[in-house]
């Protein structure tokens, strides 16, 4: 390893060639955050070069290892293992401004300036000629930037990237900058054009003289993977589903596998889907990527054991780089898109399956922390029947612990013991869950047996205690399960927007009166049974306020007439 520090365009000089792997995240840097600092650091080096003061930027470092050296000598080429994006936003820098010293009239600057972009074209032809190359999903935009004669309507082609935007942004500020002649240009003398070619020079001479980064060069036998996460572990850190991959990558390449190759058939299938894996998701009691929240539930899956999100790396590169029992990096890999496609599909379910119906239940409680035991049940050696079994377990454990109203603290813990039950006994899961939840006990953990839970729905209030949405989705599950024994085109499905209806309404006394000598006790017997659970229905939208307060004749009528529901169907006969 060999680490310089050196004027930044000297790395475009002579026949280096830079190329980011395929597998590299895409350009991200912002104008907010990225472009408009570097371009005020640019333009007040170019003022003090105009007043004859020469400073000195530091950019940062880059991390590159050399591929391969021609043995014509015609290009020796570079990997950028860390700095993709500064680099990127160098390139995309030069060659704004020299589309505008061209436009400009400034045409020796932008000569001197492409000499960085492209090498000779004795040397290499096509995109080959691009001394800086970045990974795939940019390389459409940059081309259309990077050559010669690129305009503006060229650099917004590509919607899907930045690319074209950052080229624009530093055109237009050099632009705005050489014909800033607000101030006192008489040095230049009469013409104009003097002072304009004067502040191009100035921004070249800032660019090419005064910015300035440590550039630390690789051969094959250094730990590239381990001075990447290094120079992460600082500042803004890559996620670390990006230092999963790099590090898969890495250990791939070192077992003989091209990184390249490596990332596009054994990585990019599912986990390449950039759009739909940084989306945010909440994880715990704050937020992550959904990348971030399949590796935090795929870790708990395999290792048993709920890993901070702050370490999820350094446990991954032990359990999965480092460890001599890890697997190839690329059976590693497959098996992470294979999961992260089931992950994926879980948002999809629906209750034509044991799982899809678990979904549902975890959604009605507000609880991802079970996805590592649903994800082993589904990969499990399983029989169908079993599977259904181990399910509808789980999903009583939690409706029936929501109804009694136990903590769901020790809930994460609980589903990753589960997890591990499935990965010791795959072929009986069904029995070693109903076996573990019932060995449980006190209120962290205990699953409620029958007698509790009637006693619960016959005597305490659930209208006003349980959330609206929940008390629906409880309910619904009441409807599902009238219907199971009926013949109908669907039985899984039920009507949207179902609304919570009090059978003997809330305001009772004018159309459901007691009998004339009833006591303040039975008044008080009465107000007690408003809000259990058999006086409450489903109904497909809000009955008016007269027909839901009125008598039950009235209201009966209704129900028998409009509502399709099972539930409403028995009430009214």
């Amino acid at each position: 390893m060999k680490a310089d520090a050196q004027k930044a365009t000297d790395l475009f000089l002579g026949s280096n060639r830079y190329c980011v792997p395929a597998y590299q995240r895409p350009y991200v840097w912002t104008e907010e955050k990225q472009w408009s600092p570097l371009w005020e650091d640019v333009s007040r080096l170019a003022d003090a070069r105009l007043q004859g003061i020469t400073d000195i930027h530091f950019l940062g470092a880059i991390v590159v290892r050399l591929e391969d050296a021609s043995t014509d000598n015609r290009s020796t080429l570079w990997s950028v293992i860390d700095g993709q994006q500064r680099l990127t936003t160098l390139q995309l820098l030069i060659s704004a401004l020299a589309a505008a010293a061209e436009e400009d009239g400034a045409a020796d600057v932008a000569v001197l300036l492409r000499e960085l972009i492209l090498l000779n074209e004795r040397l290499a032809s096509g995109d080959e000629r691009f001394r800086f190359w970045p990974t795939t999903v940019n390389q459409a935009a940059f081309r259309a930037v990077m050559q010669e004669g690129a305009v503006a309507s060229v650099a917004q082609e590509d919607s899907s990237n930045t690319i074209g935007e950052a080229w624009e942004f530093f055109r237009e500020r050099a632009r705005e900058y050489a014909g800033n002649t607000g101030g006192d240009d008489s040095e230049f003398g009469p013409d104009p054009t003097k002072a304009v070619s004067a502040r191009y020079g100035a921004l070249y001479d800032a660019i090419t003289g005064q910015l300035q980064l440590v550039a630390i060069a690789l051969d094959s036998t250094d730990p590239a993977q381990l001075i990447f996460e290094t120079l992460n572990a600082r500042g803004t850190p890559l996620l670390a589903i990006d230092l999963v991959k790099n590090a898969l990558l890495d250990k791939a390449r070192k077992e003989g596998h091209s990184p390249d190759d490596a990332h596009a058939s054994h990585w990019e299938q599912e986990l390449g889907d950039n759009d739909y894996w940084s989306q945010d998701e909440r994880l715990g009691r704050g937020t992550a990527t959904k990348a971030e929240a399949f590796l935090y539930y795929w870790m708990a899956m395999k290792l048993g054991e709920l890993v901070p999100a702050d370490r999820l790396f350094d446990r991954f590169r032990r359990d999965f780089i480092d460890s001599p029992a890890a697997p190839p990096a690329t059976v590693v890999m497959d098996e992470l898109n294979s999961d992260a496609s089931l992950f994926r599909s879980l948002e999809q379910s629906d209750n034509s399956t044991a799982a899809g119906r678990f979904i549902a239940v975890t959604q009605m409680v507000d609880t991802k922390v079970f996805l590592p035991v649903t994800m082993s049940l589904i990969r499990a050696d399983l029989s169908d029947e079993r599977r259904e079994i181990a399910f509808a377990a789980l999903g009583s454990y939690l409706v029936r612990r929501m109804i009694r109203g136990l903590q769901t603290r020790g809930y994460g813990a609980t589903a990753v013991s589960l997890a591990a039950e499935v990965r010791r006994n795959p072929q009986n899961a069904d029995e070693a869950i109903v076996k573990f939840l019932l060995s449980a006990d006190g209120d962290s953990g205990r699953w409620p047996g029958d007698a509790e839970l009637a006693k619960r729905l016959a005597e305490e209030p659930m209208y006003g205690w349980l959330g609206r949405s929940r008390l629906a989705s409880l309910l619904s599950y009441v409807e599902l399960a009238l219907r199971a024994g009926v013949k109908t085109e669907d039985i899984t499905q039920l009507p949207k927007g179902l609304a919570i209806e009090h059978i003997l309404p809330q305001s009772w006394h004018a159309n459901w009166p007691l009998e004339p000598n009833a006591t303040e006790d039975d008044v008080a017997q009465r107000e007690s049974k408003i809000h259990l659970i058999g006086n409450l229905t489903l109904i497909t939208g809000n009955l008016n306020s007269s027909l839901s307060n009125g008598a039950w004749q009235d209201k009966r009528t209704s129900l028998s007439e409009h509502s399709i529901l099972m539930m409403n169907k028995e009430l009214a006969a």
